[in-house]
């Protein structure tokens, strides 16, 4: 047996559906504001924390992959390699940011961890 929408049914589906859509929007919003320096928009994509371990993967440690502990990575990976003019940068950044919002991370990292290794590729690019 089919069921009859009134006119009030619809407009109720209607207006959840939007709530929803901007429910999407203010979630994405709170999670987090966009990194105010230099290409911190792409930054706050692709994550500090994972920025960091795929660098130190690619010039480090070939051996290290928390950066693959989100299922996004590749996506994350095409934004870092049109990136790079930031890259250092970045790196520079991460040394200063706060540790409890580092350690919010879903590759596993501890913020002692993700800034040693900023630290180590800083050093790399000076030699």
């Amino acid at each position: 047996m089919l069921r009859k929408f009134s006119i009030l049914d619809l407009q109720y589906v209607k207006k959840v559906s939007l709530q929803d859509k901007n429910n999407k929007f203010k979630r994405k919003e709170l999670m987090g504001r966009a990194f105010n320096f230099k290409g911190g928009e792409y930054l706050t994509t692709i994550g500090a924390c994972w920025f960091v371990s795929y660098s130190y993967y690619k010039k480090i440690d070939s051996t290290h992959t928390n950066w693959q502990d989100v299922e996004t990575w590749p996506d994350r990976v095409r934004t870092f390699q049109r990136t790079i003019e930031y890259h250092e940068y970045w790196l520079e950044q991460v040394l200063n940011m706060n540790d409890l919002k580092l350690n919010t991370n879903q590759i596993h990292l501890k913020a002692s961890q993700v800034k040693q290794m900023a630290k180590i590729l800083l050093k790399c690019k000076e030699q």
